[in-house]
């Protein structure tokens, strides 16, 4: 555990706990307020539609709600001075400028919906876009290399996300379920 000055306000103490070292996984304890939570909602909620799957070749004439069935939208972060000052401690929690990061995606889950199993960083050669190389080569400009989740809402049951590989975990193979190995 440890604390970080610098990411929330003076009087808010933020702590850092080390969840797995193998993949890297932390929790921070008090990033966002609940006035920057709100916020994001409320600026997000009139543009939320259906998120979008982009399937790999090998899963090609799958149907995208087998894989994810929330709603989303990519809430742009300048010009909005409670956004910049969120951007301003990712990228310090992060050490990775924010000019490397996405907008902030915000998603919606109702009762029952989900989104499997899945990596944020990809393999470009796994898409088809003309070339394979092609592919890889814009890809590989676009992946993640790190992925910082808020939780917006406090939930009784579910909303959760799980990390089954954490702690040296075996490879799930019900992408429904990454509780069971």
């Amino acid at each position: 555990v440890h604390e970080l000055p610098g990411l929330t306000a003076p009087d808010v103490t933020t702590r850092v706990v080390t969840v797995s070292l193998k993949p890297l996984v932390v929790e921070v304890e008090n990033f966002l307020s609940t006035e920057e939570a709100e916020h994001i909602i409320s600026r997000a909620e009139p543009h939320m539609a259906k998120s979008g799957v982009a399937l790999k070749d090998a899963d090609r004439g799958k149907a995208a709600k087998e894989f994810r069935t929330s709603s989303q939208y990519f809430l742009p972060t300048t010009r909005d001075a409670i956004l910049e000052r969120v951007d301003k401690r990712v990228m310090h929690l992060t050490k990775i400028p924010i000019s490397h990061a996405e907008y902030i995606q915000v998603l919606k889950y109702h009762h029952m919906e989900h989104y499997s199993a899945h990596h944020d960083f990809f393999d470009p050669g796994d898409y088809s876009a003309g070339s394979r190389h092609a592919a890889k080569e814009r890809g590989l400009a676009r992946t993640r290399l790190a992925t910082v989740f808020f939780y917006l809402h406090d939930v009784a049951d579910g909303g959760e996300t799980a990390f089954p590989r954490a702690g040296g975990g075996e490879q799930p193979h019900d992408f429904r379920n990454c509780h069971q190995p």
